[in-house]
């Protein structure tokens, strides 16, 4: 699978696997939050998003430690872009 003998897995297939989990995971607790009216699962959602996110920004750390995670900036133009149909309510579509 991936090009890898089987149950050969290295540091790195195991980090990426781990990062793509998470990404997964803060999707669907993101969709969850939106489910919820109750002021205290809510809270409890929103707590558990946080965990989601802070394991998978830990896993980010390691792999950028590692060399195997690239960050860059994203084009001014993109950003400014991106705010405007933020307030206008409509994201990722331009005024």
């Amino acid at each position: 699978m991936w090009g890898r003998k089987k149950g050969a897995w290295t540091d790195r297939d195991m980090l990426t696997d781990l990062m793509h989990a998470q990404d997964l995971a803060i999707s669907c607790r993101s969709a969850d939050l939106t489910e919820f009216t109750d002021p205290q699962r809510m809270r409890q959602m929103t707590d558990l998003f946080a965990e989601e996110y802070q394991i998978r920004q830990e896993l980010y750390a390691e792999m950028k430690k590692r060399g195997w995670a690239k960050s860059c900036q994203a084009p001014a133009q993109a950003v400014q872009q991106f705010r405007r149909s933020l307030a206008a309510g409509q994201p990722g579509r331009e005024n």
